[in-house]
C-alpha cells in the first residue's frame, strides 16, 4: 500500500534471501498485495544470508528499472547491498521490513541507506500520545532510546495484564489467562492497537521510517 499509494510505484523488483523463511514470506506477501492493487512485479532475483557482493543482482534488476525494489532481508545484507546500489547508479527506492532494524544498518550503507523505506514495529519519534508518554518514562529510568524490542516486550506484559484485569479476583490459573489474552481485542498499546486473530497472531500497525542521514526517521503509522 505504501509503494503503490505513497510512492505511487507501478513496477517493482523483488530481491530475496532463499535461506530465510522471513524474507520468503515477505516476499510472497508483497508480491500478491502488490499485484492485487494493480502493480508489477517487473523481476525476482535471490541471494543467501552472508553474501557480499550483489552487483549480479543488482544490476538485472537496473536492466528492468523497476520504481521500488523490495529486499526483505537483514541488516547487515541490505547496508551492503544499498552501497552496491548506489554505485551502480540505481535510483529506484528500497523497501524492506523489520530485518533493517539496526543502529549497523547506517554504519555500513552510510548515506546510501538515505531515501529508503522500511516497516517496524515502533519509533521513539512517534506522535502518538501514548508512544510520547512511554518513551519519556523509559528514558528517565534507562537513560536511552527505546528499542522496538523494548516496546513490544512493554505491549506484551500488558496485554497479559489486560487479560488477568478481565478475569478478576484473587486467583488466575494459566487455562483462564490464556483464554483471554486469546480475546484480546483493539487493545491500545505502545505499538499501535493490538488484536489477536484466531491463531493468535496480532493485528496491529505498524510504522513506516525513511533512511536520513545517520539514522532513520518517522513517516507515518499504518493500520492494518
Amino acid at each position: 500500500r505504501f509503494a503503490i499509494n505513497d510512492l505511487k510505484a507501478k513496477k517493482a523488483a523483488i530481491v530475496v534471501d532463499s535461506a530465510s523463511d522471513y524474507s520468503m514470506g515477505l516476499s510472497g506477501a508483497f508480491k500478491k498485495a502488490f499485484a492485487e492493487m494493480g502493480g508489477e512485479i517487473v523481476v525476482e532475483v535471490s541471494y543467501v544470508q552472508k553474501d557480499q557482493d550483489f552487483s549480479s543482482q543488482l544490476t538485472k534488476i537496473r536492466s528492468r528499472k523497476p520504481d521500488v525494489i523490495f529486499a526483505p532481508g537483514y541488516y547487515t545484507e541490505i547496508g551492503n547491498m544499498l552501497k552496491q546500489a548506489k554505485t551502480l547508479g540505481i535510483k529506484a527506492r528500497f523497501l524492506g521490513g523489520d530485518g533493517w532494524s539496526s543502529p549497523k544498518l547506517y554504519e555500513i550503507a552510510g548515506d546510501a541507506a538515505t531515501g529508503h523505506y522500511y516497516a517496524d514495529h515502533f519509533f521513539h519519534e512517534d506522535t502518538d500520545p501514548k508512544v510520547k508518554e512511554f518513551v519519556k518514562r523509559f528514558k528517565q529510568k534507562w537513560k536511552v532510546e527505546p528499542s522496538a524490542m523494548a516496546a513490544l516486550g512493554y505491549d506484551a506484559v500488558y496485554v497479559m495484564a489486560d487479560a488477568a484485569k478481565r478475569i478478576g479476583g484473587n486467583k488466575i490459573d494459566p487455562s483462564s489467562l490464556m483464554q483471554n489474552i486469546n480475546q484480546t481485542k483493539d487493545f491500545a498499546g505502545v505499538t499501535g492497537l493490538i488484536s489477536l486473530d484466531s491463531n493468535r497472531n496480532a493485528n496491529k500497525s505498524l510504522v513506516v521510517l525513511e533512511g536520513r542521514g545517520p539514522g532513520p526517521a518517522f513517516v507515518k503509522r499504518m493500520a492494518p
